[in-house]
């Protein structure tokens, strides 16, 4: 009955990590068929903590998260998105369609279609928008809802955990997703993604064909700085450009931080734009968008993952609801509709509010965030002050650097 409108290019997987919440975790956990087990996650449990520092790595707060083992289940916790991906791929492979590029879709009589550049076409009862922030199906429905700029955009890259001879995570930061705020305008995020179970054994308890690489433990990091310090070649130039823009954006950091870009996998290196999209709503019986089609946002957060999971558990509830034929397909697709603007909405402004406090170069901000806030701190939580890191060689490498 429902027809996904994505159409998902034929490439390899970037090895991404999403950080999710309880309401990002719920529908994932039941789209994993059953317990934790069954999907890779982070180790150890809990207790998980989420820093925000300073760019010397001195604390400025932290938000810990605890839980009895009843509902450990709900702390936040990382996944790897490639594995995810595939997993839940598996034994959909004459469902899905690869290579084909959606140009523009249209509401009919029957429900809807979905015309592609090679010239064809397919119709469907509902087609669902889940293409991303370039989304061809939002235009149709919201032409005026075009993604909006920040002025700001991130360069992500991939560091594995086992290429040096000591730890590049220090200690009491590797359960952790860190934000480290720099000079205004730029942060320096990271956090790990060490897998419970190896993704190449999970993908045999699933049957599933697995990857050609197997996937090892890797710290994702993040670098957000000014649109207008990023030159266009380098824009143009491809992963190896980002990551010696990447690296000379590091220097100001803590000799932990930039040695994580300065080991990270080449061809692993993605620049993203900040952007956000404004939509108010929409109103049709056939067409529908959810994730970052509908409401994208900033990365501050994890939010963006998390809605688009929730956006799916709550649609696939309506639209079986409408299959049963408890309500119409069109009062099924007002009332997903309504509910996701409800929540996605907040969680754009909390992103905004995240994403502009961490960047401004407001010195009324700047000065209590970074001055105060770092000194009463231990008074009131303990902080275990600046982290201390032993400079890591590659391996194989006994030079002195």
């Amino acid at each position: 009955m429902c027809t996904n409108a994505t159409t998902l290019p034929k490439h390899e997987d970037r090895a991404t990590e999403s950080r999710w919440t309880s309401e990002g975790f719920a529908p994932w956990k039941f789209a994993c068929l059953t317990a934790s087990s069954h999907c890779s996650r982070r180790r150890p449990e809990p207790p998980v903590a989420s820093f925000a520092l300073r760019r010397d790595l001195r604390e400025i707060f932290r938000l810990t998260f605890t839980a009895s083992r009843a509902q450990s289940r709900y702390l936040p916790r990382q996944a790897d998105r490639s594995t995810l991906r595939q997993i839940l791929l598996c034994g959909l492979e004459d469902q899905v369609s690869f290579g084909k590029q959606c140009t523009r879709v249209e509401a009919t009589a029957l429900g809807a279609t979905a015309h592609f550049a090679d010239g064809t076409s397919a119709a469907a009862t509902v087609l669902v928008g889940a293409d991303g922030a370039g989304s061809q199906v939002r235009p149709s429905l919201l032409p005026n809802a075009q993604p909006v700029s920040l002025g700001y955009s991130a360069i992500y890259g991939r560091t594995n955990l086992n290429t040096t001879d000591h730890p590049l995570v220090p200690g009491r930061l590797e359960t952790s997703g860190v934000l480290a705020i720099g000079s205004p305008g730029k942060t320096f995020f990271f956090t790990t993604m060490a897998f419970r179970e190896r993704p190449r054994d999970a993908f045999r308890r699933f049957m599933c064909k697995p990857p050609g690489r197997d996937q090892g433990d890797y710290v994702m990091w993040a670098i957000s700085f000014p649109d207008a310090s990023l030159p266009a070649a380098t824009a143009r130039g491809g992963s190896d450009a980002l990551l010696q823009f990447a690296k000379e954006q590091a220097r100001e950091f803590h000799v932990a931080l930039r040695q994580m870009v300065d080991a990270s996998e080449p061809g692993e290196t993605l620049l993203v734009p900040l952007r956000m999209t404004p939509v108010k709503g929409w109103s049709s019986n056939s067409l529908t968008l959810m994730g970052d089609a509908v409401h994208l946002m900033p990365p501050t957060g994890s939010h963006g993952g998390n809605n688009a999971l929730r956006d799916a558990a709550l649609l696939g509830r309506a639209l079986q609801e409408a299959a049963q034929g408890a309500i119409p397909v069109g009062d099924a697709l007002a009332r997903y509709q309504q509910e996701m603007l409800a929540y996605s909405s907040r969680e754009v402004r909390a992103a905004l509010r995240m994403l502009r406090l961490s960047l401004t170069r407001n010195p009324l901000i700047r000065v209590p965030l970074l001055k105060v806030l770092p000194v009463l701190h231990p008074v009131f939580q303990g902080s275990d002050g600046p982290v201390a890191v032993k400079r890591s060689t590659p391996k194989g490498d006994s030079s002195d650097h």
